[in-house]
């Protein structure tokens, strides 16, 4: 009968000895890079805070335009430049195809009924509770609520969602938003 090669003793020892100590290097790794990552956005969040940079709902949606389109506003369907820009709706409205749109359409903030301020003030929130050494998502929601002025559901959604985007691989849009140049 042939004899399959089999590992010795000692070399299954050296499995289990090196295995979790470069396992928990890669989480040191891990952990390490996690607090470089938010402690980056907090530097960068404005000093006077992102409520006093950007005090109304109008100056929120114009960074939000700004940051999505640095070349201009463009239609999200056909991509054609030069809306119009429809005040009285706060949408704007493509010459070519006629779709109607805003800055948060084919965002994660779209079809929101958070307003923008409280998704800038929620993404500032966050990112000085993370930078606090807290696990990623461990924001309470019931705090984030209380400071938000929304209800608990609204805002576990809101912290996912925003936790999400300022992530490491998130899109980062709303990170460019609140972290301008300074």
């Amino acid at each position: 009968m042939p004899r399959t090669s089999q590992l010795s003793l000692p070399d299954l020892a050296s499995i289990h000895t090196h295995a979790p100590v470069e396992l928990m290097a890669d989480t040191q790794a891990d952990d390490l890079q996690h607090a470089i990552h938010w402690y980056t956005l907090r530097v960068q969040v404005p000093p006077e805070g992102v409520r006093k940079r950007f005090p109304t709902l109008l100056s929120c949606r114009e960074r939000l335009a700004v940051v999505r389109w640095p070349h201009g506003v463009s239609c999200p369907r056909c991509h054609a430049g030069e809306p119009i820009h429809l005040t009285t709706r706060a949408l704007y409205q493509c010459r070519s195809c006629r779709f109607q749109f805003s800055a948060t359409t084919a965002t994660a903030l779209h079809r929101s009924r958070i307003e923008v301020p409280i998704w800038f003030a929620a993404a500032e929130r966050i990112i000085h509770y993370q930078d606090m050494g807290s696990a990623p998502g461990m924001v309470p929601a019931h705090d984030l609520a209380a400071a938000m002025g929304v209800a608990y559901v609204a805002a576990r959604r809101l912290r996912k969602i925003v936790i999400e985007d300022l992530g490491p691989d998130g899109i980062g849009l709303l990170r460019a938003a609140i972290c301008p140049e300074q």
